[in-house]
């Protein structure tokens, strides 16, 4: 499906996107990026979560969580979902989920 990441802090479209679901995990999605302008701290931000996940220094992982979800809370434009655990590990694919994955299950927030 097409739509567009959006950032409700900020008031801005960052990315135009094709999204699906991936694989059976519940909530989890990815999608090619057909159009993206992120900010460079926002990627920053994303670039340094995906680090501390993939070195699984989770101690470190609030902090940077609380300032993209507070900073940027970004959204699926059309669908007024949000946007949690964003991954970009190439140029033209992403990968998050649509709920907030917990040791307790999906929570619809931060």
């Amino acid at each position: 499906m097409i739509d567009y990441i959006y950032s409700l802090t900020k008031q801005r479209v960052y990315a135009k996107i094709n999204y699906q679901k991936e694989g059976d995990i519940d909530y989890y999605y990815s999608a090619n990026l057909l159009e993206y302008c992120f900010p460079e701290e926002l990627m920053t931000l994303i670039t340094e979560y995906n680090g501390i996940v993939e070195d699984m220094v989770f101690s470190s992982l609030d902090s940077i969580e609380k300032k993209i979800y507070t900073q940027y809370d970004l959204v699926l434009y059309n669908s007024k979902i949000r946007m949690f655990n964003l991954s970009i590990p190439q140029d033209n694919k992403i990968y998050f989920f649509t709920k907030y994955p917990t040791s307790r299950g999906f929570r619809d927030q931060y």
